[in-house]
């Protein structure tokens, strides 16, 4: 009996650990430049770039990872997909 539990265990484990992520549709892709359209942004007039898309499992969603032009610095965090989607346009270059 201890043995069919620790292989119904394993199997079931393996199953989880298999499964693929079903990644949602998005306006942008890893590298693509951005900025806001929303003058109430804190970033609004400045440059992102899109560094990735995440799955954040404490937040249980999807995420862009976005790298925001601060000078002299570039400072990254996660956003919402539909709202950077909705509020934010695609530059045809990234800055420096």
């Amino acid at each position: 009996m201890k043995y069919t539990i620790m292989a119904f265990w394993l199997f079931s484990a393996g199953l989880a650990w298999g499964q693929e992520i079903e990644w949602p549709d998005t306006k942008y892709r890893p590298g693509d430049c951005i900025t806001t359209i929303d003058p109430l942004w804190t970033w609004y007039g400045k440059a992102a770039i899109v560094a990735e898309i995440v799955y954040a499992q404490e937040l249980e969603g999807f995420f862009y990872y976005i790298r925001i032009q601060n000078d002299p610095v570039w400072i990254g965090d996660l956003f919402a997909i539909k709202t950077i989607d909705d509020y934010t346009a695609k530059l045809t270059s990234c800055p420096p």
